[in-house]
């Protein structure tokens, strides 16, 4: 093969949690796991790509105080996220900037586009915004 294996995910948010959409956000990421690890033994050029609605570390988050019951922070999407260093792939965005703060995210608004233009360039100086992160940084060591 002469080439790269570039998959596209969208991790389930699992809110509310606890709940149904919050298991089956967990069961997603067993099988995502799983199918991180098959690729792994095929020793192929691969990038995981996507949003995994997950936010590894604290350090990854802008404020956790407003996330605190999110599914997105809970300790066992976290351990999953985990697993896949663990097992090999690399964050490549804590790779390239270990010691930043990095925060990936998507904003989602029902205002207009011309709206959202001037809102969304970022936390005022005395109003920081919380940001929901979207993880889109793995690849294969």
């Amino acid at each position: 093969m002469n080439g790269v294996v570039i998959a596209s995910l969208y991790l389930p948010n699992g809110n509310p949690q606890p709940g149904p959409k919050f298991d089956y956000k967990l069961d997603w990421f067993d099988r995502l796991l799983d199918h991180a690890a098959d690729l792994l033994d095929q020793e192929v050029p691969v990038v995981l790509a996507g949003d995994y609605n997950v936010v590894p570390t604290d350090f990854d988050i802008y404020s956790v105080k407003s996330f605190v019951k999110n599914a997105l922070l809970q300790p066992a999407p976290r351990a999953a996220y985990a697993k896949l260093t663990e097992m090999g792939w690399t964050d490549a965005l804590r790779k390239l900037h270990p010691d930043e703060p990095m925060f990936t995210f998507l904003e989602l608004s029902a205002q207009p586009l011309d709206a959202r233009r001037r809102t969304s360039a970022g936390p005022s100086a005395d109003q920081p915004r919380d940001r929901t992160p979207t993880q889109s940084r793995w690849c294969r060591s």
